[in-house]
């Protein structure tokens, strides 16, 4: 359960920082070439290309990576409902002292 929250997040917030770029820089190409100066040196078309990316990144990684928090909660409950396998091993390690078994499960989804 935890690695499928973790990566769901993870896929949604590539896809935010990429997002623009891949939207955007049709129309902005599309608009230099309209320009005469823009459209006689097609040798500026590929650099203004990855220079305008590189700065749609610059902005949409920090943004991206904020979108989800770095780390996650998953209920105990949730995990015994869902993997009853990692359920046990959580009963097994807090056996001795059940009353001690956390109601909240956090972890680094990673980026």
């Amino acid at each position: 359960m935890a690695a499928v929250k973790g990566i769901s997040q993870v896929v949604l917030s590539r896809n935010a920082i990429m997002a623009p770029g891949m939207l955007l820089m049709p129309f902005v190409m599309q608009a230099m070439e309209r320009r005469a100066w823009f459209a006689r040196r097609p040798a500026l078309h590929g650099p203004f290309q990855v220079a305008c990316v590189g700065c749609f990144l610059v902005l949409m990684v920090p943004a991206g990576c904020a979108i989800f928090p770095q780390s996650c909660a998953l209920k105990t409950e949730t995990l015994r409902k869902v993997d009853p396998g990692a359920y046990a091993e959580l009963e097994a390690r807090f056996a001795k002292n059940p009353e001690n078994m956390p109601e909240v499960l956090y972890f680094n989804k990673g980026l």
